[in-house]
């Protein structure tokens, strides 16, 4: 039976059978809960030490609780970035990137600052709109020392809620200057591409090369007057001319890790290597697992640190990264089963290629696996019976499901009965002119066929009814259709939707003949389908 929504509840005891509590537990931990927690020092990375505030037994399972109902009610703005599903630092760092001003400000004591009444007052009022007895329950179960804990499962979510109205304020004030803005927890960061940084928001206090700055009249008053406060000793104003950071990453042209962190892999490795894994684990415990971790969690282990470093890197770099790949393969030949699909973009590609064929129409063509999305493909190859196979083991075909389609576009997202281990991941969206790409299929596919890729440059792209298209210098042949476009870092900006007749096709051919979709759509044709799924 489905437990009821939040916004429908407006008895304590329909709040406890949500909770899955009896009405007198609820009242027990709701006066309570606040004695429940645990208090620690962690250090902080640039020195001194951050408070947490850790919910113990019953009140922590609670709080989960109460945060899966609250994230079905309510998803941060699109400028929100911290503590959200599927966004993270990088998410956050991608729309500041390759800017000329990156500001950065930091509000002071973020967490402590929400207290008890800012958070019911946030449950009450839009968008969530809870009854006053119930955002009473939660807020007493959510809080201690009238503030929020900086530890509890549901802070994160509360504090974003809290934020509503400033991350609204400060899209506006940040768009009224030509700029760009997002936040990440108590990170805000506004950038532009102007020549000139307004001084409304900020200015540097040591120019003409420093970055030490200072918040702007209108910024700071902004700020205030949602209950916050500027950490001034933070606050920092990037140019060109200056590594630009935004949340730990380089922004100067795409995301990108310090160059620091990478040497610290390479060294970690290399110490495994000639030291052998035990005496890399005794230094590694000596000087560095009792950071940044609660008192009571066991210390990670040297090998475990080594793997998420690199998983890290490979969010960050994308996991056809050469720098990535080379480091996940040194690890492998340490331990055969570290990274099995560290492969190299050249790899990746020819492994996340699919053929298509329907046996009752003869089309045939080709689909790519897309992290987070599936198989995809056009949607006029499609028809009954649709097999797909890996050119690798042709005669294993797997029946495939269509999950989502948009004829207009002539897209199609597809479910495969069959093993999906490897996958290219999605580009960025800002394409240019001479723009390196590649297009990789089966067109005209024979057994015993090898994938055909051809690189080359985007000359332009056209808008035609409403869609983007790319085109290229190459022709798309077809059979085609459906493969992916890929940049320089063999991330998928495109799918091939219209190909010409034979890879002999002229140099002088109608552009108009040969294109592929801007990925941007494929995105949009993905979140519909999850809308509706959710519905």
């Amino acid at each position: 039976m489905r437990q009821a929504a939040l916004e429908s509840i407006l008895t304590l005891d329909e709040l406890a059978a949500a909770l899955d509590l009896t009405p007198r537990n609820l009242r027990y931990w709701t006066f309570l809960a606040h004695s429940q927690y645990l208090k620690f020092e962690v250090p902080k990375r640039h020195g001194g030490t951050r408070t947490i505030t850790a919910p113990l037994g019953a009140v922590r399972i609670i709080q989960r609780r109460i945060y899966r109902l609250l994230c079905e009610l309510y998803v941060p703005r699109t400028v929100v970035h911290g503590f959200v599903k599927h966004r993270s630092i990088l998410t956050n760092a991608l729309p500041h990137c390759d800017r000329n001003f990156v500001l950065n400000v930091d509000l002071k004591d973020f967490f402590p600052s929400i207290n008890f009444g800012r958070v019911r007052g946030a449950l009450i009022a839009k968008p969530l709109s809870l009854a006053p007895n119930i955002a009473t329950v939660l807020a007493r179960l959510s809080c201690t020392e009238n503030q929020l804990p900086q530890g509890a499962p549901t802070s994160p979510f509360l504090a974003n809620l809290v934020c509503f109205r400033l991350d609204s304020e400060l899209f506006r004030l940040a768009k009224s200057f030509g700029c760009t803005y997002t936040r990440y927890a108590d990170d805000i960061t506004i950038s532009t591409h102007q020549k000139k940084f307004p001084s409304g928001l900020a200015h540097v206090l040591n120019p003409p090369y420093g970055t030490v700055a200072a918040v702007g009249g209108q910024l700071e008053a902004l700020i205030q007057s949602n209950g916050f406060e500027v950490n001034e000793a933070k606050v920092r104003l990037y140019g060109r001319q200056t590594s630009q950071r935004v949340t730990g990453l380089i922004v100067n042209e795409v995301p990108n890790v310090d160059r620091k962190y990478v040497r610290q892999i390479r060294g970690m490795i290399h110490a495994w290597k000639v030291y052998g894994l035990d005496a890399a684990e005794h230094e590694f415990r000596s000087k560095h697992a009792g950071r940044h971790r609660a008192p009571y969690r066991p210390a990670s282990a040297f090998r475990n640190v080594l793997v998420g470093k690199l998983r890290y890197l490979a969010m960050i770099k994308g996991p056809a990264n050469p720098t990535y790949v080379r480091m996940a393969k040194q690890c492998r030949a340490l331990d055969a089963s570290l990274f099995p699909h560290a492969l190299d973009g050249e790899e990746r590609v020819d492994r996340s290629v699919w053929v298509l064929e329907c046996d009752e129409s003869g089309y045939q063509g080709t689909g790519v696996i897309i992290d987070g999305i599936g198989l995809v493909t056009c949607h006029h190859i499609l028809g009954p019976n649709t097999k797909a196979f890996h050119p690798s083991d042709p005669y294993s075909k797997y029946a495939v499901t269509v999950v989502n389609y948009d004829e207009h576009l002539d897209l199609a997202i597809l479910k495969m009965d069959g093993p999906c281990n490897h996958s290219l991941t999605i580009g960025g969206d800002e394409l240019h002119r001479h723009q390196k790409i590649m297009v990789a299929g089966y067109p005209n596919y024979g057994y015993g066929d090898s994938i055909y890729k051809a690189w080359g440059v985007m000359t332009m792209t056209k808008v035609r009814s409403g869609v983007n298209y790319i085109v290229p210098d190459f022709p798309i042949a077809a059979g085609n259709s459906g493969g992916p476009i890929v940049d320089e870092h063999y991330r998928v900006v495109g799918i091939a939707v219209k190909g010409v007749r034979s890879l002999l096709a002229t140099a002088g051919a109608d552009p108009d003949i040969y294109a592929a979709v801007v990925v941007r759509h494929l995105v949009e044709l993905n979140g519909r389908n999850r809308l509706a799924s959710e519905e």
